[in-house]
């Protein structure tokens, strides 16, 4: 999912969870975690559009160096410092990864011919390419091996890196950096001696890294991360990072905000409400709005209020599905059926919009809520003569804004009665059942006096029209025409579906095989995701083999597919670099199988376009299209770089291989030169005082991962200093869109508003003043900071 678009989204829902940093209202962590390879690409290329912005190797390390230090410096762990850079990530990453790259290649490409095109004097030097930035390349190895002296020196020279673990889990092992940390972090929590109270922050850009956060189940967690901008103001700061502002997303605010909002199903379940499941079931709900490893679900578009729309769809279906979708990373077929059927009206909306009127279903989700809201869809009317005349007497009494009122017999059958109040609904007029003695009447009146906004008479144009192309069919004949037009209506779903498996991926619809296939591969892809986030790689080698998901519709009767992974073995740095990387950038790969990707007769030439299509796919931004290039067939790739191996160089092959992640430990009996690999640019460290070994996260070894909090965890008022809680005062939550301003302009989605209850409510301002005045209280709640009242004041006094 869009990293940008999930974190407005978040933010404007649940404004309170983040907390831009001031140096003295930082919490106390234990553990600080790097994604590093956020940081090793803002630091390489800041400004992409700049066809002559050039920066060299060393010039980037120092960068890096600057900036781990300057994130250690601001949060200042007491336990663990653990650094993680990507290493070769599961196939099923692969393919966002060659995407990814053969991308940026092509956006090279063009910036440098629109560059030229006007008339612009280019550098003569090699601008830097950032898919370097990928496993195996000699790029990551300098990487490596600066990172590690320069913390060698950090240890050795500050005394803040010397009580800590210092853990360097480089590009050499494999894994992608965030779930190495996850994984950490589930294997430590599963050992007897887990304090369930730790103190975690995790820096990086990544949107999963919410998901991630929240899965650990381990509520004292923040995640770390500069300041976002949209709009106008969306251009990369330039800078010193020393003035770049971040901020601090609470997940231990985030906890308490989906309770907020999922706590009114408490009333209604059958069963106990969790919010360890809930929090479960919503990671899973994200899922179908689009991550790393699957397309998301046609037509749903977060920017477009598609997190709404499943939140929405949850809270109907829980009551009835006997239980929660998501059990700790194992899918519960049955129930995810259900949010896969409501959906289907959603998809059948959109089915129309696309087949009657697509600029009237502009916005789709928000409208599909409003038309929830009602209980009632929008789709071409049938009407009768007596519903006709009834019609032209409301649209009379709108126009001409009659004070008059209609009185229609209250005895009506009840199709007409249900008429007339959907129509006044539809029109936001008033109808109502007027009593006349022992008479009643349908009432219906226009509020003559009442203004109204343009968006009032907007809508109403609408309606009108709605009801003007609506058929007139005498009362007996309707149901045979509603069936009729049912059959119709179901044809042209399934030409409309059709027509998207064959234009999208070249499937027939009709073939029963094809399409097990891939609704097959994506309820696989589910579990795998769910899998890889919980307990780690189900399969190194399984991939999801499709741009594109299945319609909603199609996604039923999923329990006769038999889910199962083969663990297999993780491809090779090199082997990983074949499957990424585009001709444009053949240079990072051993001069031994560079010719694979241009030589006419390679046996995987296929594998390397030089030309590709972009579909926006209904995305309104281009890095956010789908890039349709061919999939990488494991086999033949290995096959064909299995003869050129003997030919590597030593250096090649050590590149090709895996290594262990290091501990960092400062030991003053150690005393010794650690040699620089760039003396030219930094010295030796003469007397390093810095031990390193191989460092092997906690094993399971028979224990059990931990589902939900552990025992003992503190929460709410009784929750860790510093770490902000919405419980320290009385309140209330309500969802409801409230223009919230949250970056510079008003969000249109809905928002969960809190109302604290005043506990001063009925007491005068003399004797508050008496209680407080003098005293020390909590200000600016929820992250509270302590305050001495000084005076207290209110309009009068």
């Amino acid at each position: 999912m869009g990293i940008p678009k999930f974190f407005r989204w978040m933010s404007e829902r649940y404004p309170l969870c983040s907390q831009l940093i001031t140096e003295n209202r930082i919490p106390e962590f234990d553990n600080l975690y790097l994604d590093m390879n956020g940081i090793i690409h803002n630091c390489s290329h800041p400004n992409d559009v700049d066809t002559n912005f050039r920066i060299s190797e060393d010039r980037i390390f120092l960068d890096i160096f600057n900036y781990i230090d300057h994130l250690f410096t601001k949060i200042k762990p007491k336990q663990l410092f653990f650094m993680a850079v990507d290493g070769v990530a599961p196939r099923a990453k692969m393919n966002q990864q060659r995407a990814r790259r053969f991308r940026t290649a092509k956006d090279a490409a063009e910036n440098t011919k629109k560059a030229e095109s006007k008339g612009e004097a280019l550098s003569k030097e090699a601008p830097f390419d950032s898919n370097c930035i990928t496993p195996g390349t000699e790029f990551m190895a300098k990487l490596s091996l600066q990172l590690q002296y320069f913390i060698n020196k950090k240890v050795t020279e500050d005394s803040n890196w010397r009580d800590i673990k210092i853990v360097l889990s480089g590009h050499e092992v494999p894994g992608e950096g965030e779930h190495k940390i996850m994984e950490y972090i589930r294997n430590a929590k599963a050992q007897s001696d887990y304090n369930p109270n730790v103190r975690h922050c995790l820096y990086g850009l990544d949107a999963d890294l919410i998901m991630l956060g929240l899965l650990s189940h381990d509520p004292h967690f923040a995640l770390l991360r500069e300041e976002v901008t949209f709009g106008s103001s969306k251009k990369k700061k330039q800078g010193r990072v020393e003035s770049q502002n971040f901020f601090l997303m609470h997940l231990s605010l985030l906890r308490e905000y989906l309770d907020l909002e999922f706590s009114l199903l408490k009333e209604e379940l059958p069963f106990e409400y969790n919010l360890e499941r809930i929090i479960d079931d919503f990671i899973l709900l994200a899922l179908f709005i689009g991550n790393d490893f699957l397309p998301h679900l046609p037509n749903l578009h977060i920017a477009e209020g598609a997190l709404g729309l499943m939140f929405h769809v949850y809270k109907k279906i829980l009551p009835f599905a006997d239980g929660y979708i998501n059990d700790g990373g194992i899918l519960d077929i049955k129930r995810l059926e259900m949010i896969f059927k409501e959906l289907t009206i959603f998809e059948r909306d959109i089915y129309e919009g696309e087949f009657v009127d697509l600029k009237y279903f502009k916005g789709k989700q928000r409208k599909y809520l409003e038309m929830m809201e009602k209980d009632r869809r929008n789709k071409k009317l049938v009407l009768t003569p007596k519903q006709k005349g009834i019609y032209e007497q409301i649209k009379n009494l709108v126009e001409m804004c009659s004070s008059e009122p209609i009185h229609f017999p209250a005895d009506y059958p009840a199709r007409d009665r249900v008429f007339i109040k959907n129509l006044a609904e539809d029109l936001d007029i008033h109808q109502s059942i007027l009593e006349d003695g022992e008479n009643k009447h349908l009432y219906v009146e226009y509020d003559s006096e009442e203004e109204e906004s343009e968006e009032t008479f907007e809508m109403r144009e609408k309606v009108f029209e709605k009801y003007e192309t609506a058929d007139v069919v005498e009362e007996e004949n309707i149901e045979e025409y509603e069936e009729r037009e049912r059959r119709k209506d179901e044809e042209n779903f399934v030409k409309w579906k059709k027509e998207y498996y064959e234009d999208k991926m070249q499937i027939d619809y009709e073939d029963p095989e094809q399409m097990d296939r891939i609704i097959g591969s994506y309820i696989e892809g589910l579990q795998w995701v769910l899998h890889y986030y919980y307990n780690g790689v189900a399969s190194w080698g399984w991939f999801y083999p499709y741009h594109y998901s299945p319609k909603i519709s199609d996604l039923n009767d999923l329990e006769r597919f038999d889910i199962q992974f083969e663990s297999g073995r993780p491809f090779t740095p090199f082997e990983q670099l074949m499957g990424v990387l585009p001709e444009f950038s053949k240079k990072f790969l051993p001069v031994e199988y560079q010719d694979l990707m241009t030589d006419p007769n390679s046996p995987i030439i296929d594998f390397y376009p030089k030309d590709f299509n972009l579909d926006m796919n209904g995305k309104k931004q281009e890095w956010e299209a789908i890039v349709n290039i061919p999939f990488i067939n494991q086999k033949r790739l290995v096959a064909a770089l299995k003869d050129k191996k003997e030919r590597l160089t030593e250096e090649e092959k050590k590149r090709d291989s895996f290594g262990d992640s290091l501990l960092f430990t400062y030991d003053s009996n150690v005393d010794e030169v650690y040699p620089s690999s760039l003396p030219s640019f930094f010295p030796d460290i003469i007397h390093c005082r810095c031990r390193t070994e191989v460092y092997n996260i906690p094993t399971l070894e028979g224990k059990k991962l931990v589902k939900g909090l552990c025992n003992g965890v503190q929460l709410g008022v009784k929750a860790m200093a510093g770490f902000p809680s919405l419980k320290t005062l009385s309140h209330t939550g309500e969802l409801r869109k409230h223009g919230v301003n949250v970056f510079n302009s008003e969000s249109k989605n809905e928002t969960m508003v809190i109302t604290i209850i005043n506990p001063f409510e009925d007491m005068n301002t003399g004797d508050i003043a008496r209680e407080k005045v003098g005293k020390i209280i909590f200000v600016g709640w929820p992250f509270l900071q302590e305050g001495i009242v000084q005076a207290i004041s209110d309009e009068q006094y």
